[in-house]
């Protein structure tokens, strides 16, 4: 626990004692709650601590290139020609090729998150189109990850071709979660 810090009887703030990063920045700044940065240092450790419960669960973590590959960013997939073989339009259900891309901050609070956007392939581009589809995974990690807009640090989709290229860095394989 965190220290409470005081004004008459009200709490204004906490103290924690937090490691210092090797880039020389401060590792538990700007958190609403310390109980957030003792649970985040616990998953580091392979624990699950979690705020009211009296020991720490213990949790096989692995490195995300143990489990999958990186992915292709945003410019890969709709970029100007040649580098990107689609554009993004507006959803459909029977989308071909359907997309988690546009961020919304109030519809992604969970993690199962459903397409806003579908790629259509650029003329000519059709190898390439299927090229990059061939990667479409259900799990898209955060690549711009911050702490004012984004509740989800992964988000996962039902169907396993679904595209979120703001969160598609890395590329989970194919399997069921």
């Amino acid at each position: 626990g965190g220290e409470p810090i005081m004004i008459g009887d009200e709490i204004i703030g906490e103290t924690i004692d937090a490691p210092q990063l090797a880039s020389g920045m401060l590792s538990a700044v700007r958190l609403y709650d310390a109980a957030v940065a003792q649970t985040a240092h616990a998953l580091t450790q392979s624990s699950l601590w979690l705020p009211a419960h009296p020991a720490p669960l213990e949790l096989k973590t692995a490195a995300l290139g143990t489990v999958g590959s990186r992915g292709y960013v945003h410019r890969d997939i709709t970029g100007a020609a040649p580098r990107g073989p689609f554009d993004k339009i507006s959803p459909s259900p029977a989308a071909a090729y359907p997309a988690l891309w546009n961020h919304n901050f109030r519809m992604e609070t969970r993690i199962i998150c459903e397409p806003d956007s579908q790629l259509q392939v650029r003329r000519g581009m059709e190898d390439k189109a299927a090229t990059i589809w061939a990667t479409a995974s259900r799990a898209h990690l955060s690549l711009d990850f911050s702490y004012n807009s984004n509740s989800l640090c992964v988000a996962i989709t039902e169907r396993p071709r679904h595209w979120r290229p703001r969160l598609a860095q890395h590329t989970i394989p194919r399997r069921p979660i």
